[in-house]
């Protein structure tokens, strides 16, 4: 994950909204497994699908699972992602990634391990079929008792302009702690700073039901940056690097201009939860 900590920032525009992505990630070398919460059209996690072995996606609305599973994403309908309503990762290549003749990484490495073992990928080009691959979810959810809880967990989850508009950020942070692995894995990030939340719904923007008003308070970039960063470690996760790109968004009055504001994109990994 060297290339997040240079990442570039561009935009991808999901459900009416602009977002920024990380889109310069290389296609090598690859990691393990991927869910992205709140993929939009897919188009950042198109992105990022050549650094891992699989991806598994997820949406709040049919429409924009079936536009993900159309472009060949293992597409979740979500409303509250957690090891109980996410299926676990298996074996089946990411759409866009690559494959390799190579045995499996070892499902116990951690992402950082399986990064200077990767071989050298090539294309996939045939996916396995739907049997093969529920066989391998199945064979995946009975090995992660064996596995010290690796198996069945994700290498990585992102969450990538979505903590500012759920309804339940905090919940949201403890739901991708206990999605992603306890030995090595990582969360990525990106919100916008300062932090303003807003929850879209059909008649407009309501505040979430988990505010944040300490973090709410913050002016500038750096005084939000450091009250994100207690806020999640105070929920298990520990920033490892950040950045901050660009962010191009639709301004409020809707005409063809758009607001530049600033994105934090965080790396981050798994420790003691405090709260």
């Amino acid at each position: 994950l060297a290339s997040l900590e240079k990442a570039e920032g561009t935009t991808k525009k999901d459900g009416g909204r602009t977002a920024a992505a990380v889109t310069s990630a290389p296609v090598e070398p690859q990691l393990g497994h991927l869910l992205d919460i709140g993929a939009g059209e897919g188009r950042v996690t198109a992105a990022l699908a050549p650094l891992f072995r699989t991806v598994t996606a997820t949406e709040v609305t049919p429409k924009l699972v079936d536009l993900l599973n159309s472009k060949g994403f293992r597409a979740v309908l979500s409303f509250d992602p957690s090891p109980a309503t996410i299926p676990p990762p298996n074996d089946e290549p990411a759409a866009g990634g690559a494959t390799s003749d190579a045995p499996a990484a070892d499902p116990t490495a951690s992402p950082q391990q399986q990064v200077a073992a990767a071989p050298r990928p090539r294309r996939a080009g045939i996916r396995r079929r739907k049997s093969q691959s529920v066989a391998l979810a199945a064979a995946d959810a009975a090995a992660d008792s064996a596995a010290g809880g690796a198996r069945g967990k994700f290498d990585v989850v992102s969450l990538l302009n979505v903590l500012d508009r759920c309804s339940k950020p905090l919940t949201m942070l403890r739901r991708m702690r206990e999605l992603v692995r306890d030995d090595g894995g990582l969360v990525l990030m990106a919100v916008v700073l300062p932090f303003r939340a807003s929850v879209e719904t059909r008649t407009g923007c309501e505040p979430p039901d988990e505010p944040l008003p300490k973090l709410e308070r913050a002016r500038s970039f750096e005084s939000s940056l450091v009250l994100l960063a207690d806020t999640l470690r105070d929920h298990g996760l520990e920033v490892v690097v950040w950045s901050r790109i660009p962010y191009l968004s639709m301004s409020l009055n809707w005409l063809d201009d758009y607001a530049v504001l600033s994105d934090a994109v965080l790396v981050c990994r798994k420790v003691d939860r405090l709260v």
